[in-house]
């Protein structure tokens, strides 16, 4: 590959990061011209030694696509979205506000851990979506400051996140780059995930002890008691069938890993997205603008900017560093690498880190052929997921706990760029202490 064509990958490969880093731009924007402008370099005829284009035919191009992440997010978007319109979500919410009493710490446990399931599940940037809005409605039914709810729902979305393979974006590009199976994935990563919730919940309710001691009155409680669930239920057969589909689509991910032929996740959730448009959404129009269009296009310019950066051997400059800590000690690369991935992912969006380390861990792997490939997967998707709650810039679903929260009429509810950091450094430096050690039982009992 000739020097100036190296040079302008390069420097489209940097420009969009920087684009992305600093939100000049819209991400999704940033990402298509990033592609854009590296496909006009690499499909230019002797970008490579041979004479040949770097990217030469569009089977070349699709290799750099991860297509199953892409079907994932089109079919979990799409079912989650048309299922949101017959009132299942709100249901569940309103009898979690029943249920907790008028005791802030249970509601902050009981919306914590379904942000957790639903971000598991059903994508943690739908969860906080879906939480975030129901929760601003229920906390100002009980005239409570939603802050304390709306930031912990936010540490574990990421944290539910982290979970399963269809639970955010980096487990995606990850899980799919290695082909690894739900049931594998999800086996890894729930031990770590629910000791650290059972951590967060103790370390949240001790932060905001000051908002959480304060009592419900029993006015504005005895007035959420007098709501009836079922009056949001906006269609009775639709609320029945939305719930049969998702739970008929999270069983189908579960049962792929111990069916005896080849079944892509992607497969499963087209299906479980196109069978709740046709079952349950009436107006296909706007059922299919519930897609989160602006997340798919981001992802496809993403992969592309990084594979035309691999295929061009630029991303070598990234990997020498890190090998460096593997040549230490194998554990000691592990355990850095989750450091390392944490404090990555919370200066640029978690996306692009995991796109960046499916490429470094394939060059670990090769080389260290005795590196025990489960620890150094739960390191990064443990680093890649939860540096994400840093800062309010680290992940979707902090950057949209912190507009939630802007656009609430409760002035205390009101969050800084500063003050998000000062919660979610704390919270996050204890996420990677017990990861630390987790890493090290994985590592030590070779599982």
């Amino acid at each position: 590959m000739t020097a100036i064509l190296e040079l302008l990958i390069a420097s489209f490969f940097i420009l969009t990061l920087l684009l992305i880093i600093f939100e000049r731009t819209h991400k999704t924007l940033a990402a298509m011209l990033g592609a854009g402008l590296s496909l006009l370099v690499a499909i230019t005829p002797g970008s490579v030694s041979n004479g040949e284009a770097l990217i030469p035919d569009i089977e070349h191009l699709l290799e750099l696509i991860e297509i199953d992440l892409i079907l994932v997010i089109i079919g979990i978007t799409l079912m989650v979205g048309v299922a949101r319109t017959t009132g299942i979500f709100d249901y569940i919410t309103i009898f979690l506000l029943k249920k907790s009493g008028d005791n802030q710490y249970k509601l902050l446990i009981a919306f914590s851990l379904l942000t957790m399931l639903f971000s598991a599940f059903l994508d943690a940037y739908m969860a906080i979506l879906l939480m975030g809005s129901i929760t601003i409605v229920g906390c100002d039914a009980l005239d409570i400051n939603p802050k304390p709810f709306i930031l912990a729902e936010a540490i574990f979305s990421n944290l539910g996140g982290t979970m399963t393979r269809i639970a955010s974006p980096p487990n995606l590009i990850i899980g799919g780059h290695f082909d690894i199976d739900f049931i594998t994935f999800l086996l890894l990563t729930a031990p770590f995930v629910l000791i650290s919730a059972v951590f967060t919940i103790f370390i949240w309710g001790f932060l905001f002890r000051k908002d959480l001691s304060q009592g419900i009155s029993s006015l504005s409680y005895n007035e959420v008691l007098l709501i009836d669930e079922r009056t949001v239920i906006q269609d009775q057969n639709g609320f029945k069938i939305a719930a049969l589909v998702m739970t008929f689509t999270i069983i189908g991910f579960a049962i792929t890993s111990f069916l005896p032929f080849k079944l892509e996740l992607g497969y499963v959730a087209m299906a479980g997205g196109f069978l709740m448009v046709g079952l349950v959404g009436s107006d296909v129009e706007k059922s299919l603008e519930k897609v989160e269009w602006s997340v798919v296009f981001f992802l496809i310019g993403l992969l592309i900017i990084v594979g035309i950066a691999e295929r061009a051997n630029l991303l070598d400059l990234l990997i020498f560093p890190v090998e460096a800590l593997f040549k230490i000690d194998l554990l000691f690369g592990v355990l850095s690498l989750q450091w390392i991935n944490a404090f990555a992912s919370s200066a640029l969006d978690n996306v692009p880190v995991a796109s960046v380390m499916t490429v470094i861990m394939d060059s670990l792997l090769e080389h260290y052929p005795t590196l025990s490939f489960n620890s150094l997967l739960v390191a990064v998707v443990i680093g890649t997921n939860l540096g994400g709650n840093i800062t309010p810039i680290g992940s979707a679903s902090s950057v949209q706990a912190l507009t939630i929260l802007k656009r609430s009429d409760n002035l205390e509810a009101r969050t800084t760029f500063i003050e998000f950091v000062k919660f979610g450094i704390l919270v996050t430096l204890i996420h990677l202490i017990i990861g630390t050690f987790y890493l090290s039982f994985l590592w030590i009992f070779r599982i």
